[in-house]
C-alpha cells in the first residue's frame, strides 16, 4: 500500500480541541480552512502526541497553521440512517505560524 503524503496550508476555524486515546495518549482534533481552486475546503485534522499537547497551546481559532499528514476517508452512519463518508488528515507534522 502506497502512502500518499500531503501538505495543506490554511487556518483554522474553531479552537483546537484535545483528548486523551486509551493509553492516555493525547490527541488533538482541528478543523482547517483550506483555500484551492474549487474554493475553501473544509479538512478535518488528527494530531497525535507530543505535538498535540502543543497544539492548545499555541493555536486558536484563526490561526494559521502548516499541516502535513495522510489523507484518509471515515464512513460513518448518520442520525438519519444514511451512510456517509469524511476525509480526515492524520498528520505527520504540523507548524505554527505567528500572526
Amino acid at each position: 500500500m502506497e502512502v500518499c503524503e500531503q501538505t495543506y496550508y490554511g487556518r483554522l476555524g474553531k479552537s483546537p480541541q484535545i483528548d486523551h486515546a486509551f493509553s492516555d495518549r493525547p490527541v488533538c482534533y482541528l478543523s482547517v480552512a483550506v483555500n484551492s481552486a474549487a474554493g475553501t475546503e473544509w479538512k478535518q485534522v488528527v494530531v497525535t502526541g507530543t505535538q498535540a499537547d502543543l497544539c492548545p497551546l499555541y493555536l486558536r481559532k484563526g490561526a494559521e497553521v502548516f499541516i502535513r499528514g495522510v489523507p484518509r476517508l471515515r464512513e460513518y452512519t448518520s442520525k438519519s440512517g444514511e451512510r456517509r463518508q469524511v476525509e480526515v488528515v492524520y498528520a505527520s507534522s504540523i507548524g505554527f505560524i505567528k500572526f
